[in-house]
């Protein structure tokens, strides 16, 4: 069975990483419906505390532009009630007819790379464990109220009296959660509520180690989960002209905003996030290639945007193969996305997605 494969849905034009601007609505009813049309079975609409638009927004504006896509909507558990959490979800689900997957992202503490903002943005104070220790009593009492079941509960940091909603999700119990974290904390918290682990794409040994992990966390909690993985992607038509086009990434890039950036990304308490400055080691090369850590694979993004750093680079078929190669260890869905977000999309779905044999899967 092949892999399912989503997107990323975004207003943004911007050809590179660094840029933040918005083409509005037209665009991103134009990003939505590439998505729709191009074959992935959704798209991932991301958050940050500070700065981005909100993606409840962004992606109930596009509900009727759309047909088939899901919607993979990151939360933020700290910035909201879990009541809160499970009324949106349940009537977005039904609004939508059953298109929307939860993406549970405890965060970090600090402001990540200088723009998005971490929870101390937000008023949230609370250490890296704690976080943790709060996600799983607010995926807890979230699970009981979504599935229509009353709650009472009294938490170190929750506490609800006589909790209900009134409206069910068209997904029974609930829609599929995706929660990600390379901690052993996190790990802990997948283990016992996700129905898909996601982590962004890492070498080939910490990467099926880590999935390793969280399948046998889940394991020791009775329950099964799958992994979902996110990459960036630089397909061209041959090799030659995806490495030049990683190359001309790298070329634009300025110095003093990588130096700034890689300080503030350090400065975090993201495992994840440090785990990702660790590919490049804060080396910017002149030749991108001096950046290939194992074959087709790139670190250079690591340099020039928050999360997900390393790309797989190459021609169609050797993006295929690689992507075959993940889901042969493991991985059951994959984010792929590049810039310009349209055209990039229009790419991978143009060029790859017929390359992954099978028809492509729901979770």
């Amino acid at each position: 069975m092949s892999p399912e494969i989503y997107s990323f849905l975004s207003s943004s034009p911007a050809q590179y990483p660094w840029e933040n601007n918005s083409g509005g609505y037209p665009h991103l009813v134009r990003d939505a419906q590439a998505i729709d049309d191009g074959g992935y079975a959704g798209a991932l609409v991301a958050t940050g505390i500070g700065a981005g638009p909100d993606p409840w927004v962004t992606s109930a504006s596009v509900i009727g532009a759309t047909s088939r896509m899901k919607f993979l909507l990151a939360i933020h558990p700290t910035v909201t009630t879990p009541a809160t959490l499970a009324k949106q979800v349940a009537t977005f689900d039904e609004l939508s007819n059953g298109r929307i997957l939860t993406n549970i992202v405890t965060g970090s503490l600090s402001n990540t790379a200088g723009r998005l903002g971490g929870t101390a943005a937000a008023g949230v104070a609370l250490d890296h464990d704690a976080r943790y220790r709060y996600t799983d009593e607010f995926l807890h009492v979230y699970k009981e109220l979504i599935s229509g079941r009353g709650v009472d509960f009294a938490g170190e940091f929750i506490s609800i009296t006589g909790g209900f909603i009134g409206i069910r999700p068209v997904q029974k119990p609930y829609p599929p959660i995706w929660f990600g974290g390379s901690s052993d904390a996190a790990i802990e918290v997948a283990a016992k509520h996700a129905d898909v682990y996601a982590t962004w794409g890492e070498p080939w040994e910490l990467l099926t180690d880590k999935i390793s992990r969280a399948r046998a966390a889940a394991a020791k909690q009775g329950r099964t989960i799958k992994v979902g993985c996110q990459f960036n992607v630089i397909v061209r038509d041959t090799k030659e002209e995806a490495w030049a086009a990683a190359q001309e990434l790298l070329d634009r890039a300025d110095d003093g905003f990588i130096e700034k950036f890689l300080a503030n990304l350090a400065a975090g308490d993201s495992v994840g996030q440090l785990r990702q400055l660790g590919f490049h080691a804060g080396k910017r090369p002149t030749h991108a290639r001096e950046l290939e850590i194992e074959p087709d694979i790139w670190s250079g993004f690591g340099l020039l945007r928050v999360g997900p750093g390393l790309a797989i680079v190459g021609d169609p078929e050797t993006v295929a193969a690689r992507l075959r190669d993940y889901a042969a260890a493991g991985i059951d869905a994959f984010i792929l996305q590049n810039w310009p977000y349209v055209e990039e999309t229009e790419r991978i779905a143009r060029d790859v997605l017929p390359l992954l044999t099978d028809s492509l899967s729901r979770l």
